[in-house]
């Protein structure tokens, strides 16, 4: 944490990944470059992935249905990343955690988003992902992908690449919005629509849910609606999901998604905003 602190600035993005009790952070500026960190977590085995063209990390399992996977880059689609397990040749889509050639199960984790500034305060044990960049490849790396970055972040330029169906004009398209991926339905939260409403319970397909934003930490996180078999009912939740009656479980977002991203890959998407 010493270390990483004297590297990251206070407003730097973070995700957190918290499993079986233990805390790994993962800088958005340190997986810019790698875009896949293995790890093992509370005993899991785990993989860190990021797409700097959808500004989207996912947490997956190591184990994609063929044993211990190793993921490389392959290429990008559709402003997304696709990668590859060398061990078994299979490709698998990032934002849909979808393999090409198989009916593998892809186990996803969830991860918490927000500044370093609050990381150090919410989780002062916690261990953070630093990568190096130790190799000639990464300062190139670093120097090709700042101009195109930067384009890619600003509201006055398109995708970097132009194959997105930029139809969806129900938000802006470079608006960041939390994803949720509930099997043939999905949602879409703007950071506007959580700060409106910070303990919002709603159902989708029947099943209770609920998304809950810290103010104090711009946090937006997602909850399973079912405690101990039954609709959970309580006074009081946080955005790790405690409430007066239980700890819910927290759901993986898509955090920070670009909205041309995101609604190219779900069209039918719900939007809350």
């Amino acid at each position: 944490m010493t270390e990483a602190d004297q590297i990251l600035d206070d407003n730097d993005v973070i995700y957190a990944v918290e499993i079986n009790g233990e805390v790994r952070g993962y800088p958005r500026s340190h997986l810019e470059v790698p875009h896949i960190a293995g790890d093992n977590i509370g005993g899991k085995d785990v993989v860190m992935t990021f797409c700097a063209l959808s500004n989207l990390p996912v947490v997956i399992e190591q184990d994609i249905g063929f044993g211990q996977s190793d993921l490389g880059i392959l290429i990008q689609t559709h402003n997304n990343l696709v990668m590859v397990d060398r061990n078994s040749g299979e490709l698998i889509q990032q934002i849909t955690r979808a393999p090409e050639f198989s009916e593998a199960e892809v186990v996803s984790h969830p991860n918490t988003m927000t500044t370093w500034k609050s990381f150090k305060e919410l989780y002062p044990q916690a261990t953070v992902f630093i990568y190096e960049f130790n190799r000639v490849l990464d300062s190139l790396l670093l120097a090709l992908f700042e101009g195109p970055m930067e384009k890619q972040f600003s509201n006055e330029h398109g995708a970097i690449f132009p194959t997105l169906d930029m139809n969806d004009d129900r938000l802006p398209s470079k608006e960041q919005v939390w994803g949720f991926d509930f099997g043939d339905i999905q949602a879409a939260f703007t950071r506007t629509f959580a700060q409106n409403n910070p303990i919002y319970q709603f159902e989708l397909n029947g099943h209770p849910l609920v998304l809950v934003y810290d103010e104090a930490h711009d946090i937006v996180n997602l909850f399973d609606g079912i405690l101990n078999g039954t609709k959970a009912e309580f006074e009081s939740i946080n955005f790790r999901g405690e409430t007066d009656n239980g700890k819910l479980s927290q759901l993986p977002l898509h955090n920070g998604v670009f909205w041309m991203v995101w609604s190219h890959w779900y069209p039918e998407t719900q939007v809350f905003n």
